[in-house]
């Protein structure tokens, strides 16, 4: 009830309290999960060029301030704004609910503003499927003589390679989100030049790296896909690092 109460009954009621504590925070849509007696509810926002931390927590506190009064024994235990990304902030709280009377009224206890199925900064399936913050997809064309006299292999080589250890090979071992050579390595080196959190590399360097001969296997296409670059160019304390961003 509090799922359908929040997401469908009183959606743009939802939409206007996130709107109303920022001037760039726009609710984009509402996911819910339920286990059990526990309801995962997630709110995803653009929060333009900003981290949007602070701004989606007091859009969902004011949401969470909205449904107590219609859930008067639903009690807020604690509030946190751990959760934060730039694009498709993806805000959980953890709901309880306690028990039911006639199948419509609710007592719920709030247990946290942050259920842990973000996943802020642990690699999780949600993020790489659904993505969080950008999502980006980079692509080039190498040219046979480039492969040839710079990389000192042929293009033949370097998708077969790609095949059998970036794919099968990270297959093999279980590997999520990791479908590449080393991305977090140049994620990692970036965040820290510019000013990023360091510890969103765990998520943010989620990437499938794909190859394949074009041109009648002439030329080298690339690519990689990465679904969930957590990154900010804006502030309210910014570094000037994050101006090269």
């Amino acid at each position: 009830m509090v799922e359908f109460f929040i997401s469908h009954g009183h959606r743009y009621l939802t939409w206007w309290m996130i709107c109303r504590s920022s001037r760039f925070g726009r609710l984009q849509n509402i996911k819910c999960a339920v286990a059990g007696k526990n309801l995962y509810m997630r709110f995803s926002c653009s929060t333009g060029d900003a981290m949007g931390m602070n701004m989606v927590s007091k859009g969902v506190q004011n949401v969470l301030d909205y449904v107590q009064t219609d859930f008067p024994d639903m009690d807020i235990i604690g509030i946190s704004g751990k959760p934060s990304v730039l694009l498709n902030f993806h805000f959980w709280i953890h709901y309880r609910v306690m028990y039911t009377v006639n199948d419509s009224v609710f007592s719920i206890c709030v247990l946290s503003s942050s259920g842990n199925f973000c996943s802020d900064k642990k690699p999780a399936a949600v993020n790489w499927i659904e993505g969080r913050g950008k999502s980006v997809v980079c692509e080039a064309i190498i040219k046979e003589e480039v492969v040839q006299k710079v990389l000192k292999t042929n293009i033949d080589t370097l998708v077969e390679l790609n095949m059998l250890k970036n794919l099968a090979g990270s297959a093999m071992a279980g590997a999520l989100g990791g479908f590449n050579a080393h991305a977090s390595n140049i994620v990692s080196a970036v965040y820290i030049a510019t000013g990023q959190d360091p510890a969103q590399n765990v998520e943010s360097s989620h990437c499938i790296t794909m190859m394949e001969a074009v041109n009648d296997g002439k030329d080298l296409h690339i690519s990689v896909t990465m679904p969930s670059i957590e990154v900010k160019c804006l502030a309210n304390k910014p570094f000037p690092t994050l101006l090269v961003c």
